[in-house]
């Protein structure tokens, strides 16, 4: 079913379309897991089903006591996941994708930041931008999910049991941009941030969301960035750093910036069958972890996150899978 193969999801966990998503919010994940019962009749027998679940961003580890570090822990580090506490378990056995058209990135302005470094100025204005495949497709990111049991609530209540999720990072590419010009605006990822999201091809998806595959080894092979020169970026209204902001304007280039840019952001392919909800695009202020006590804990947590997500979502029949574009130009 669509891009990613997915053979069940459930209508009802179905997000509505969000441009401004924070850390412990809803976003959807492309993973596999075996079915029980009634929902596995129509599959074929014993293996895992390619499954499309709503889950909550902010990965809480099973052993956890509480789920409030959640909001730190949105993101790890692909250099350290492997070993780390928080994540060595879902990263052997439980990886998924996180579907997305992009993801927002704040950058301080040269000007900006010299003042700051003067002193003359406390809290630099930053310019957000929003980072996108150049092609117009769907970026999958590379993600970790976990299971953790609330035990104040009783088995059978709905929120017994929180599933939640992870970003995997790695370091940002140096590589010019698609469409860098060598103007005045970023030129590439690494002068945007030092990390950016593991984003893997669809030659690494079946590999990555195998739970059979369970060789640290073997799966840390995967996290290999993907080809330089994918990407593109283009700086968006402010208007995103406010979390209560929600719309379609804020991936939309500002109209003075338009330009070479604006031919970029045009679709140049028709995007790929994939449930509306599904296709998600994320908002970052920092990619950047911490380590505390020997875990990963988000430690430049992120003041936002946006999974924008298409028209018809919810409908019946073939409309929930159209595709509705959100972009500028």
């Amino acid at each position: 079913m669509g891009l990613f193969g997915v053979q069940r999801w459930e209508p009802t966990e179905t997000l509505a379309p969000s441009w401004n998503v924070a850390p412990t919010d809803p976003v959807h994940a492309v993973l596999e897991r075996p079915l029980k019962g009634a929902a596995a009749e129509d599959l074929p027998p014993g293996g895992p089903a390619r499954q499309l679940r709503a889950l909550k961003w902010g990965l809480v580890p099973s052993w956890s006591k509480s789920p409030e570090a959640a909001a730190k822990m949105i993101n790890a580090r692909a250099e350290t996941v492997h070993e780390k506490p928080s994540f060595r378990q879902a990263f052997a056995t439980r990886r998924c994708l996180l579907p997305g058209d992009g993801y927002f990135e704040w950058v301080t302005d040269a000007a900006e930041r010299q003042l700051e470094e003067q002193g003359k100025k406390k809290r630099p204005r930053k310019q957000p931008y929003f980072v996108t495949p150049a092609d117009g497709s769907v970026m999958a990111m590379a993600g970790l999910y976990e299971f953790w049991r609330d035990r104040t609530l009783p088995g059978d209540h709905p929120l017994a049991w929180w599933v939640t999720c992870t970003v995997v990072t790695t370091e940002a590419e140096t590589t010019p941009l698609a469409g860098a010009d060598g103007g005045d605006g970023p030129q590439s990822l690494a002068e945007i941030h030092p990390r950016m999201p593991l984003v893997l091809t669809p030659d690494r998806w079946d590999a990555w969301l195998d739970p059979a595959r369970t060789d640290p080894d073997e799966v840390r092979a995967l996290l290999t960035p993907p080809p330089a020169g994918l990407m593109r970026a283009h700086p968006v209204p402010t208007g995103v750093s406010n979390v209560r902001n929600n719309g379609p304007e804020l991936v939309t280039e500002p109209r003075r910036t338009r330009g070479r840019h604006a031919v970029l952001s045009r679709r140049t392919a028709r995007r790929a069958a994939l449930p509306a909800a599904a296709r998600a695009g994320w908002a970052y202020e920092h990619w950047g972890e911490g380590d505390r006590d020997g875990r990963d804990t988000g430690g430049r947590c992120p003041d936002h996150l946006v999974p924008h997500g298409g028209a018809g979502a919810g409908r019946g029949g073939a409309e929930p899978w159209r595709r509705r574009r959100h972009r500028g130009a």
